[in-house]
């Protein structure tokens, strides 16, 4: 028999419908990390901010640091550098980023001209944070477009918070910077007041490259827009003369040093201390509120230092599955951390589809993850769960009335006769040899946009099947939890798969595993991806990762 070709259908499937139809990545890290939690610097006089205020002052006619570290700001009282220079050649950076020695995360700069006559500036930034045993991806991915001298025109983001996703734009329009958000479904829009004074999302770099800073006493001013919060700050930068400074390799250099602050109107100040060559590139960083240095060096040596980069959640486990694929039946034991049980926050982890769970006395859990069916005993809970409307309803996501969508899970199956479960399994097994891995985490994705694209990650596989599924008049839903990763270290990591209700049970599919999902998983969350708050789906999974450890007792295979 051959086999459906799915590179061909969707060629000519799309051609149809289409007939139809940085500097920015130090100040993304200072910023994010506010936002969402509230080494070896050499021998020098400390950074206070009484040193960077000295800066205020000169810069602020006379104004100071008020009690509590924040500084009420008269824009017109200061003098700001504007946009100058010509941009000439394209250039990239490559910034590790490190706390107490250990690599947290990275950030790569880019410009380049464009055939348009602007200037592209792309950061790719990573933060790895660790919340409880957790290691959670913080990414954000920021695209700015540029007159040749410095104007910013247009901007879009993206930043990943584990598996959710915030997509943001903006565009200048005189003097307005008109911005959108997205999370989901939900959008909000809002605009700033927008001078020609303002830099963009790199303009500190962009200062350093055009005028260097060498001159000790040496004070600059300018109005930027601030990665992740996209609102307007002032950045305020003195130069302390030159100093020997060990570089990721611990060799010295004799480096420009340069103290600065950013802030934005009426909010507390952050503190940094970067230092530049004599060309005004910068070769590193220090913030010491979060005690983060950032090392100019190398792709090569980025990459060797941060390893699983993609991996959107990660938690340490104890104990091992040999073959997870062949395994048949695993038990777990969760425990709330030391921190969570003694702010007494606990992960309530509820019985799922192929899940039972008993609750001890002293807070632990006790799971049994089967593909055969088990019987609710010894204490052990079963879940229960009706399909209601929305898991057979098409929705922003899970498109199942989408023509593509269902024309695709039509030809998988073609004219043979299968029964429910077989024709899961089949589409399970369609989606996961169809659809290549995206280079990056998506974030919830349609299921049309996924197919339209021919990538994705376990949660666009994850929708489309749902969709596909859906299609075939078979609810589905989404099932949100890690996965044991079968490579060292012991870990489960972020993964999603989909819940198919068939012959009064819910069978779990996984596409990435292109058939049914083995148990070397623990369900966290299920959902059917309808309402106007998708996301709220990821709560019971954010909470649970920051809160327990997690112990493999045995494999059965």
């Amino acid at each position: 028999m051959t086999r459906f070709n799915f590179a061909d259908f969707r060629t000519s499937a799309i051609a149809t419908h289409k007939c139809r139809q940085f500097f920015g990545g130090y100040l993304f890290v200072l910023g994010t990390v506010v936002l969402i939690f509230g080494c070896d610097i050499p021998k020098r006089p400390p950074l206070v901010p009484a040193d960077v205020a000295h800066l205020a002052n000169e810069s602020a006619n006379g104004q100071s640091l008020s009690e509590g570290g924040a500084l009420s700001v008269d824009a017109q009282s200061e003098n700001y550098e504007l946009p100058m220079g010509t941009f000439s050649d394209d250039w990239e950076t490559w910034d590790l980023y490190t706390i107490d020695g250990q690599p947290v995360g990275y950030n790569h700069l880019t410009a380049e001209g464009t055939d348009e006559g602007e200037v592209r500036y792309r950061t790719d930034n990573h933060l790895y944070v660790n919340q409880g045993k957790s290691r959670t991806l913080q990414r954000m991915i920021q695209t700015s477009f540029e007159t040749p001298d410095g104007k910013l025109l247009r901007f879009e983001s993206e930043l990943h918070v584990g598996p959710i996703v915030t997509r943001t734009s903006g565009t200048v329009d005189g003097s307005q910077l008109k911005i959108e958000s997205v999370r989901g479904t939900a959008k909000t829009n809002r605009s700033i007041a927008w001078s020609p004074r303002d830099r963009g999302l790199v303009a500190i770099e962009q200062s350093l490259r055009t005028k260097p800073m060498t001159r000790k006493g040496e004070t600059r001013n300018l109005r930027l827009l601030l990665p992740g919060q996209f609102q307007i700050a002032t950045a305020r930068l003195r130069c302390s003369g030159t100093a020997s400074i060990p570089l990721s390799d611990q060799t010295l250099a004799e480096l420009t040093e340069i103290n600065y602050e950013v802030q934005v109107d009426g909010q507390l100040a952050s503190y940094s201390t970067i230092w530049t060559k004599a060309d005004g590139e910068i070769v590193r960083m220090f913030s010491e509120g979060i005690n983060l240095n950032s090392y100019r060096t190398d792709e090569s040596t980025v990459k060797s230092a941060i390893v699983n980069q993609n991996e959107v959640t990660a938690i340490p486990v104890t104990g091992s599955i040999e073959r997870p694929s062949e395994a048949t039946r695993i038990a777990l034991r969760v425990t709330a951390t030391s921190q969570a049980a003694k702010e007494q926050k606990t992960a309530r982890i509820e019985p799922m589809p192929g899940q039972l769970v008993r609750a001890l006395d002293d807070g632990t859990a006790q799971i049994l993850i089967s593909q055969k069916p088990e019987s609710a005993t010894n204490g052990f809970v079963a879940f229960e769960l009706t399909p209601v409307p929305e898991d057979s309803a098409p929705n922003a996501f899970v498109d199942s009335n989408a023509s593509l969508v269902a024309r695709y899970a039509t030809a998988t199956l073609g004219t043979r006769e299968l029964t429910p479960r077989e024709t899961a399994i089949e589409l399970a097994r369609a989606v996961g040899t169809s659809i290549a891995d995206r280079d990056r985490p998506g974030g919830l994705v349609k299921a049309s946009e996924v197919f339209n694209q021919g990538l994705g990650d376990s949660t666009g596989r994850a929708i489309l099947l749902a969709a596909m599924l859906r299609s075939r008049k078979i609810p589905a839903r989404v099932a949100i939890g890690l996965k044991y990763a079968n490579s060292p270290p012991d870990r489960m990591t972020y993964h999603m798969w989909t819940l198919a209700y068939i012959d009064d049970q819910w069978i779990p599919l996984d596409a990435t595993a292109e058939g049914l999902a083995p148990v070397d998983r623990l369900m966290l969350a299920t959902s059917n991806l309808s309402g106007g708050n998708e996301y709220n789906a990821f709560i019971p999974f954010l909470n649970a990762t920051s809160r327990i450890n997690i112990e493999i007792l045995k494999a059965t295979y």
